[in-house]
């Protein structure tokens, strides 16, 4: 694991997860999966292979990965979301207060 004292690390995991979804809320699946890509390398980098975040963001990968399969979704969708999107709406974790 990495040492991460400022905690930055996983702020920016955070926000790239959270960006993630709002992404997919949108329709544009492939740079979502990019950011929770991104926000799972960091994750395992820091916290660690055993962190119930990355285990997360995991899941949430999963989902995603399984949305693209089953509805051949474009990159950006005009129509709005789909209702496959809603399973990646915003994690219901509490997370540890910023500065």
């Amino acid at each position: 694991m990495e040492n991460d004292p400022d905690g930055e690390g996983i702020e920016l995991a955070e926000i790239l997860s959270d960006f993630a979804v709002l992404l997919t809320q949108v329709g544009d699946y492939r740079r979502a999966r990019t950011c929770l890509e991104r926000a799972r390398d960091r994750q395992e980098r820091v916290l660690g292979q055993t962190s119930p975040l990355l285990a997360q963001t995991l899941n949430t990968l999963a989902v995603l990965d399984w949305t693209l399969v089953t509805t051949s979704a474009p990159s950006r969708s005009t129509s709005g979301p789909s209702r496959s999107a809603s399973a990646l709406e915003a994690p219901t974790t509490s997370r540890s207060p910023t500065r």
